[in-house]
């Protein structure tokens, strides 16, 4: 019954209730929504290694290049193997369609049989000749219906693809279609047959990989210890799966810095339930007593209070699942361009909702409710009937209380710091976000000291209406002091990550200015989509070299090694070109960045190499260690000669010399092209030059300095595209809250206005009162955030970017920026404000003198 009266409290004041519940649901679909981003990821990428590997449970790869076809053999005559079969994997762009590319997988059509991968079940049973056009057919190709109904490509048609020996036409002599079997698979997959596409990419007698279908009973481990002394130098033998933990690897920093960027606007909602809660409880202070009174324990009014909090977080999260999906749509995009352009491609094709993050949804919103409800609940219980009954409203002062809560709140700060320090020292990673969350925790709790002691000093001043509306601040010293803790936690997140996005942009760019000094740079058109997948035709790279003289043309490839069981990027280039050009800048132990020339000589001269700031810190290795590489030919050991800026991995980069490179990898490929013009020669002009030379071996990018800055800042952006939507989201969240809050503190004070209209103040004095207490609010708790947010910003970038990433960024402090965030959020607290007066002041004197 009474469950019943408090529901029948939230129908008489319904916008408490739904601007609440909109504020829980909004935190639940931001949640929501990042976990079905990370999930849609995953799924594309497992769904992509299915359509290819089928049934396999094993492979053989080399990290670290191609393998020799001689190792098929090795591999199909063993007697645990039941079934193998050889794949060539290549990247190629569609030179018809801009921006477009495929991932073609050259296949065995009779071995892959067994695989039953989508080379076998894109047949007809019976359909020979379409089987026949697949094995006799050169440059015959099969297409997803995807990509087919998008590009509207037709079977029959014939398309260009950029390859190692310039373009060639591959014609298409069958679509496939994505069954539910790859749901979320990447529609830009395209098979051909194995030996047409090592002569079509010029990869004859090399295998990306071979798949294997071990016999039953035949353990990973004991077909490894047998099969392994029969494969070349540098092979492994491992499951499928490894190369989806390796993604989970990659991409768990950029995972969880959305998590927890997710569950700042949770824990917002905690700090906005508890207003309301306790709103609510003023309001029907008279009737609970009179509850009390009537015989109601203090338990049963405690659990009602509790029962209307997961009552609202269920029906938050009923509208927040659908919102979040909805969002994750909105998301999907930036999100699957990000782990693209910084860890491995992958295309969203499917949004995946997560069934069991419905239920932790649901968790986290109900504990998110028992969080702010709780002491409120605990609090209505405690009513005295007697006191309860007098016409008076409640006073909810907590002056006795802060002590307590500046102890606790000096306490928070410590935990952060030693979070800090434990995250960096011994981990985990995930560890470091503790430091942000008890900084944030911290300064809310010493929220109720900040404000006691500016109202205190601000009592002196003798204006009326000032002081008046002091008083009314502390008559709800405790309502006003947690919202001013729900304020500065917002504030402080926008700013932090204001100051740390722009900080750490003003450091890609002056280190872009620094290290990126060519005057063109030409690459494959889907470079920025694939990476460093694609690469450039030989006969073009030699073409161009008769442009320019050697010693002001830099050739650039970029592979992936296995370091550690973690991927990490080697990149080839030419030392003595960067030690003529000091594109490269060394840090010395006190992190000081400096040019050193006679280093990279050396180096080049002696094969040592020189890793990233991100390689050193992630791996904690330093100038002078040694350190082991997987080469196609095995282990080698290489010194490290420096340590170098670098902010394009934050898995770690290792930059070698060219020739050293050719030597332990036997590989000529090139990703990219760096030129250094001679003063006297025009961009443009030269620009052209390589157009007319280059244009029968295909379509190239062909950037100038300017423009290669530009593309990066622009991928920058891109990056952080989800971090901004997600704050603006939080905003919105804090922003209901702050009006929500206020408004029902306007009417539980009513019966006060109400004495003072009676008294003859007039509508616009009453707005005064409400607009210097406000103000107070407003001001002060800007001021803490601000301050809070650059402590946020030094956490971000000194702990939490250092933990996950190992990049240094030099702290700056945007002015502007600060200026118009600390402007907006007094102005959306004023506007609050002044909307809740008009409100109240609409009421008539005997309406609200009434007792309720």
């Amino acid at each position: 019954m009474f469950f019943r009266y408090l529901l029948k409290g939230w129908a008489q004041y319904p916008i408490g209730f739904v601007l609440n519940g909109l504020s829980l649901a909004l935190a639940v679909a931001v949640y929501v929504a990042v976990q079905c981003v990370n999930e849609s990821a995953h799924r594309a990428f497992v769904a992509s290694v299915n359509v290819v590997a089928g049934r396999a449970d094993t492979e053989v790869v080399n990290p670290s290049g191609m393998l020799p076809e001689e190792n098929y053999l090795a591999v199909i005559r063993h007697p645990d193997v039941k079934a193998a079969t050889p794949i060539l994997e290549r990247f190629a762009t569609l030179t018809d369609f801009p921006n477009e590319y495929l991932r073609v997988v050259g296949v065995d059509f009779f071995s892959n049989a067994e695989f039953a991968t989508v080379a076998t079940r894109s047949f007809t049973p019976g359909d020979e000749s379409l089987a026949e056009q697949f094995l006799s057919v050169a440059n015959g190709i099969l297409i997803s219906d995807k990509l087919a109904r998008r590009l509207n490509i037709r079977q029959g048609a014939e398309l260009g693809l950029q390859t190692s020996e310039g373009v060639k036409r591959a014609k298409v002599i069958a679509i496939y279609k994505l069954t539910e079997t790859w749901v979320g698979a990447d529609e830009h997959i395209a098979v051909m047959d194995i030996a047409h596409a090592q002569d079509f990419f010029g990869y004859v007698g090399q295998l990306s990989r071979i798949d294997i279908i071990r016999h039953e009973g035949v353990t990973l481990e004991s077909l490894s210890k047998t099969l392994q002394p029969y494969l070349t130098a540098g092979s492994r033998i491992q499951e499928p799966l490894r190369r989806t933990e390796r993604l989970s690897q990659m991409t768990e920093a950029f995972r969880l810095n959305l998590i927890a960027l997710s569950l700042v606007a949770m824990l917002v909602t905690v700090f906005l339930i508890y207003n309301t809660t306790t709103a609510m409880v003023a309001r029907r202070y008279y009737e609970i007593g009179i509850w009390r009174a009537l015989g109601a324990s203090r338990g049963k009014i405690m659990r009602a209070f509790i029962a209307e909090a997961v009552f609202l977080a269920l029906i938050a999260t009923m509208l927040g699942l659908p919102l979040g999906y909805f969002l994750s749509r909105a998301l999907i995009e930036q999100a699957s361009q990000t782990i693209s352009s910084l860890y491995v491609t992958v295309n969203i094709q499917e949004i995946f909702f997560p069934s069991e993050q419905a239920a932790v949804a649901l968790s986290l919103a109900v504990l998110a409710a028992l969080a702010g409800a709780w002491l409120p609940a605990r609090q209505a219980s405690s009513v005295e009937p007697v006191k309860a009954l007098q016409p008076a409203h409640i006073r909810l002062a907590a002056r006795q209380h802060i002590p307590s809560w500046t102890l606790v709140g000096f306490l928070l700060i410590g935990a952060s710091l030693e979070c800090a320090r434990y995250s960096e020292r011994y981990g985990p990673q995930w560890l470091s976000f503790g430091t942000a969350l008890f900084l944030l925790l911290g300064v809310s709790f010493l929220c109720p000291l900040i404000f006691w002691v500016i109202l205190k000093v601000a009592k002196i001043f003798p204006a009326t209406f000032w002081r008046l509306g002091m008083e009314q601040f502390e008559l709800a010293f405790t309502r006003n002091v947690i919202l001013a803790g729900s304020i500065v936690c917002v504030l402080a997140m926008v700013v932090g990550i204001m100051i740390m996005v722009s900080s750490f942009r003003v450091t890609v760019n002056q280190w872009i200015l620094q290290t990126v000094r060519a005057d063109l740079y030409i690459s494959p058109v889907s470079a920025s989509t694939i990476g460093s997948q694609e690469i450039l035709p030989q006969k073009a790279v030699e073409k161009l070299r008769q442009l320019i003289s050697d010693d002001r043309i830099d050739l650039y490839r970029e592979v992936s090694v296995e370091y550690g069981e973690r991927a990490v990027r080697l990149a080839a280039i030419r030392f003595d070109i960067a030690a003529e050009r000091g594109g490269i800048r060394f840090l010395d132990q006190e992190r000081r960045k400096q040019a050193r020339p006679e280093l990279l000589k050396e180096a080049a001269e002696k094969g040592w190499i020189i890793a990233s700031e991100s390689f050193a810190r992630r791996h904690k290795v330093r100038a002078r260690h040694r350190i082991r590489l997987l080469t196609p030919g095995g282990e080698k050991v290489f010194r490290i000669a420096g340590i170098f800026q670098d902010y394009t991995s934050e898995s770690g980069l290792i930059l070698m010399d060219r020739k050293t490179y050719q030597e332990y990898w036997n590989d000529d490929s090139i990703s990219s092209v760096a030129i250094y013009l001679p003063p006297e020669e025009s961009i443009e002009e030269f620009k052209t030059k390589i157009r007319d030379v280059m244009k029968e071996y295909g379509t190239f990018t062909i950037q100038s300095n300017r423009e290669l800055r530009r593309q990066v800042m622009k991928i920058f952006d891109q990056t952080f595209a989800i971090t901004h939507l997600l704050q603006v989201i939080t905003m919105l969240i804090c922003g209901v809250g702050v009006y929500l809050n206020v408004l029902v503190h306007g009417f539980e004070r009513s019966r006060i206005v109400a004495a003072l209209r009676a008294l003859g103040a007039s509508r616009f004095q009453i707005l005064k009162v409400y607009t210097w207490e406000t103000l107070l609010l407003a001001v002060v708790s800007v001021v803490v955030g601000v301050a809070a947010g650059y402590g946020l910003a030094w956490v971000l970038a000194e702990v939490i970017n250092k933990v996950f990433f190992g990049w240094t960024i030099n702290l700056i402090w945007p002015r502007k920026e600060l200026l118009v965030v600390s402007l907006s959020g007094i102005a959306v607290v004023m506007i609050a404000v002044w909307m809740a007066a008009w409100r109240v002041g609409r009421r008539s004197i005997a309406q609200a003198m009434k007792v309720d």
